[in-house]
């Protein structure tokens, strides 16, 4: 049952317009990060990952007491409010942790410091899309959905989730030769893929993206005030 659930017609009907909606979110920053590295065999593998992901989502998005990718309208839409309230305030906060890492970073891998700290409103944008599209359907809702189905615990799944993100981040800062503020950087992306897990379990996909998108819009004030 497990599988199967996964595996209806109606649940890969699903997940592919989900998983096709997130894979165009995706596009610009996939272009934008693999001009030296395969641009054209990023975008051939992420249709099909982002079908596995987002079906994991779909099949099992109402586990462990979750309300699914798309809750009822009020909830949504009170959802998508405080999302948007939450990344606001936490814009500030996030803008002056990250000052003396990227001054460091610069002193890195200039490829790497380009994909952390855009330098065009492009750039920025496409970070924008692939942070509400991408990650968060990888780190939240897919992420989520699978555990919270096999454990039937949203605790273990949150925890679950952060830990990926975490690790995630510290193979980023590793890679890029600087690992100053490793630490505060841990921290910081703790704490905000917490709060878009918490946002995702009881308001659905649409709040997690806002408050993705919201708190990466960081780099375009960055751009418009530097």
């Amino acid at each position: 049952m497990f599988v199967r659930t996964f595996l209806t017609l109606e649940n890969l009907k699903r997940a592919a317009g989900v998983g096709f909606v997130v894979s165009a979110m995706a596009v610009p920053r996939v272009l934008e990060a693999g001009r030296s590295q395969g641009s054209i065999f990023l975008l051939i593998a992420l249709f099909p990952v982002m079908i596995v992901v987002a079906g994991a989502a779909t099949a099992w998005g109402g586990a462990a007491g979750m309300y699914g990718l798309f809750p009822e309208r009020r909830r949504l839409l009170w959802g998508v409010g405080i999302a948007f309230a939450a990344g606001i305030a936490a814009l500030p906060l996030l803008l002056r942790s990250e000052a003396g890492f990227r001054e460091a970073l610069g002193d890195g891998d200039p490829a790497a410091c380009g994909l952390a700290f855009p330098v065009s409103l492009g750039a920025c944008f496409a970070l924008m899309l692939w942070s509400a599209g991408f990650e968060t359907m990888f780190l939240q809702a897919g992420t989520m959905s699978f555990v919270g189905r096999v454990t039937g615990s949203l605790p273990a799944a949150m925890v679950c989730a952060v830990a990926t993100a975490v690790m995630i981040m510290f193979l980023k800062v590793s890679g890029s030769g600087v690992d100053t503020m490793m630490a505060a950087r841990l921290a910081r992306t703790g704490l905000t893929c917490l709060i878009a897990c918490l946002l995702y379990a009881r308001a659905g996909l649409p709040a997690a993206m806002v408050f993705n998108a919201v708190i990466e819009s960081r780099h375009m004030l960055r751009l418009l005030y530097d």
